[in-house]
């Protein structure tokens, strides 16, 4: 939530110019993201585009379909609208297993770094990702949570999600803070370059 707050804080006080070159990496992995939910769940895509156009300031990158009706639909439209965030968290995964399983020196400590950065920054939704998402999201949650009470896990079974997830949450937490720095950074420099012009 901080970095998706900062991520809008970002984009509202920066020039387009800088907007786009601070998000320029992240963007085409995002719309890239929707592109494969819509080829996946057999949506037609109308338009795209995978990089900033920085002729025009307020557009950033993104994908048209044209959406099913109904409960199919709102399923369907939360899948793409968080589809960069499973695409991120796919290739973040394979990165983290990649590091655990061979000692990498420094310089591809930095590198995995590095994209671990570009790819958590293009994972986070924009506004309209969410508002797609939304129906499809009170829904599916709505279910899971009576599923859940109806027929509740064992104990033992619990226990082993629980510490699976809470395993892969301890490697995330460094890379969300690199994420909310390199962010916060973004920011103070907006706002010291917005200073000296005024």
């Amino acid at each position: 939530m901080v970095n998706f707050a900062l991520r809008l804080k970002v984009r509202s006080a920066s020039s387009s110019w800088l907007l786009k070159l601070i998000f320029t990496l992240g963007v085409p992995l995002h719309e890239l993201g929707h592109y494969i939910a819509c080829r996946a769940l057999f949506l037609k895509v109308t338009k795209a585009q995978y990089f900033p156009n920085f002729k025009d300031p307020k557009q950033m990158g993104f994908v048209q379909f044209i959406p099913r009706k109904g409960l199919v639909g709102a399923l369907s439209n939360m899948l793409v609208g968080l589809a960069p965030m499973f695409l991120g968290a796919l290739v973040l995964f394979v990165m983290f297993e990649r590091t655990l399983t061979s000692e990498a020196c420094f310089k591809e400590q930095v590198l995995i770094t590095f994209a671990s950065v570009i790819l958590m920054q293009s994972m986070l939704p924009s506004w309209q990702d969410i508002q797609i998402s939304l129906r499809g999201l009170f829904i599916t949650v709505a279910v899971g949570l009576c599923v859940y009470y109806i027929f509740p896990l064992p104990a033992q079974k619990n226990y082993i999600a629980s510490h699976e997830i809470s395993y892969y949450v301890e490697l995330v937490i460094p890379h969300l803070f690199l994420l909310t720095l390199y962010q916060a950074t973004a920011l103070l420099v907006v706002t010291l370059l917005s200073c000296r012009k005024r």
